[in-house]
């Protein structure tokens, strides 16, 4: 499927997540909604890569090795969307603390996932939405 454009740049949003299958979940929900998945190798890579303009949103679980979802939401730059995946739902405020504008919660459901994920890029930040698993 083809990135969507924003301008003349596909929208490069990246992933990082503590557990290969949620990993190839997002990837494949950011796809569907038109983005370029960017893997990677930690929430610190998300943080500088958003730093330099080189992603224009996240997607991380709450669980990360080092800086977790919620220190990576507290990191980046003032603004930028970064959704989180919450183990429990519970933990929504924290999530809303640390500045996650989009909460995705588990189990994860792919469509509603992509749907949500397609409707923050669409507004050109996460929407401060939330989307169910399932």
């Amino acid at each position: 499927m083809r990135a969507e454009k924003t301008g003349t740049v596909a929208v490069r949003a990246g992933v990082v997540c503590h557990r290969s299958r949620d990993q190839r979940i997002l990837e494949a929900a950011l796809r569907q909604a038109g983005a370029e998945p960017v893997p990677l190798a930690s929430a610190w890579e998300g943080v500088e890569l958003a730093r330099k303009g080189e992603i224009q949103f996240i997607l991380a679980t709450e669980r990360l090795p080092g800086l977790g979802g919620f220190g990576l939401a507290r990191e980046v730059p003032a603004g930028f969307p970064v959704g989180i995946l919450l183990e429990r739902a519970c933990d929504a405020w924290l999530a809303r603390a640390a500045g996650a504008s989009l909460l995705l919660t588990e189990p994860l459901d792919p469509v509603a996932v992509a749907r949500a994920v397609r409707e923050a890029l669409k507004h050109g930040q996460a929407n401060r939405g939330e989307a169910q698993g399932g």
